[in-house]
């Protein structure tokens, strides 16, 4: 006689956890409810972990409150994590060392350290590739505060994150030296002096980057900060909303080389602040081979020019829509050789403050349509500089002949 015996087995199954600790085999994990630890919290040591907190909150002092080092395969969702205090004077809410292939979603990630990164991910011999940031909340409000840092790491998806910061000296979205990575439908803003909101950084700018930001919308309050500085190559920057807030800002700013910048709206707020800096000062031969094109760049506040080309050659300014509201702004200041001014519509409309101002040789302003209204203010100023061509522009200022504004002055 034989029977037949019928066994199932869950492979979907989950464990509990109710308390911090150590994750050493692989499996799916889920938080029922809150903890704390006065120190770290979840260290996983394996691959292929599903942790999915359930929306219960970490609370931890020190931190990490979730790390893992050299995995692959994770899965961290719907976590609420939370800073009350601090152990030392570096803190991180998450860890992660050398991580492939992993997904971070849906969590909210709090930290108050002197010097805290909330999300810190990071590798020293590039070997952290194609890891997902989605649908994350992440704050920081430490004296040196980073909200997410990416550092050496590959083809990563950071996606419709919501990322802020508080603190001076720090930076809302960090990508340091990492390659073809997507960072997307993020919402970056920091407020604090001497900040970056978003900060795309490579050595001397020698390292060809490939990331491609697109439609981010990107906020910078307080005085000598950033919205966005690239400072590494061959990346796309399109359809972004950048705007600044304070005093000696600058919106975008660009110290790398073959960048391609397009279709974004760029606001400087405030005294002393440039829309669009481009220099060239750390590029072999100030050859930055920057494409700016269909920009809508405006500036709003003295002594603050829409686009500044800084010891910078070769680049292509074109089909841009640029303007100024107040005294001594100029629309495009030129400082380099070889540039393409094509096609622009630039106006401005404070005193002493001109549409093109050339102190460089050998550009090419042609096809622009020019509009400068206020006293003092010139359409092309060329301030100095030999070999210019100026072709085909219209050019149009005030028609008070006591305001002592021209066409164009040599």
């Amino acid at each position: 006689m034989f029977f037949l015996i019928s066994l199932t087995i869950d492979v979907n199954a989950q464990t509990p956890l109710t308390s911090c600790g150590t994750i050493n085999t692989p499996g799916s994990y889920i938080l029922v409810n809150n903890v704390s630890s006065s120190g770290s919290c979840f260290t996983i040591n394996s691959s292929n972990v599903n942790l999915n907190c359930q929306g219960k909150i970490i609370i931890f002092n020190g931190g990490p409150a979730i790390s893992s080092q050299s995995r692959t395969d994770l899965s961290i969702i719907n976590c609420e994590i939370n800073q009350i205090g601090f152990n030392s004077t570096v803190g991180y809410g998450m860890y992660l060392f050398n991580i492939s292939h992993s997904v971070i979603e849906n969590n909210s990630i709090n930290t108050i350290q002197p010097e805290d990164y909330s999300v810190l991910s990071k590798s020293n011999t590039f070997s952290s590739v194609n890891n997902s940031f989605i649908f994350n909340k992440i704050s920081s409000s430490g004296s040196v505060a980073f909200g997410l840092f990416i550092d050496r790491s590959i083809k990563n998806s950071i996606i419709y994150n919501n990322i802020s910061t508080s603190g001076n000296y720090g930076a809302g979205f960090l990508i340091d030296e990492s390659y073809n990575n997507t960072v997307v439908s993020n919402n970056i803003s920091t407020s604090g002096n001497s900040t970056a909101s978003l900060l795309v950084s490579d050595f001397f700018a020698f390292y060809n980057n490939n990331n491609n930001i697109s439609f981010n919308q990107i906020f910078a309050q307080g005085d000598f900060s950033y919205g966005a500085s690239i400072s590494s190559s061959e990346n796309i920057v399109s359809s972004n909303t950048i705007i600044t807030l304070g005093s000696t800002t600058y919106t975008l700013r660009n110290i790398g080389k073959s960048n391609i910048i397009i279709n974004n709206n760029i606001r400087a707020l405030g005294n002393y602040a440039t829309g669009f800096y481009v220099s060239g000062l750390y590029v072999l031969n100030a050859f930055n081979n920057i494409t700016f094109a269909y920009n809508n760049i405006s500036t709003q506040g003295i002594n603050s020019d829409a686009i500044s080309i800084s010891s910078s050659n070769n680049n292509s300014i074109i089909y841009n829509n640029i303007s100024t509201l107040e005294a001594n702004s100029d629309g495009l200041q030129i400082f380099g050789y070889n540039n393409h001014i094509f096609s622009n519509i630039i106006s401005t409309e404070g005193s002493n403050a001109h549409d093109i101002r050339i102190l460089a040789d050998y550009n090419n302003i042609i096809f622009n349509i020019i509009s400068a209204s206020g006293s003092s203010s010139n359409g092309i100023y060329l301030n100095f500089g030999d070999y210019n061509k100026i072709i085909n522009n219209r050019i149009k200022t005030s028609n008070n002949i006591s305001i002592n504004s021209y066409g164009i002055i040599l």
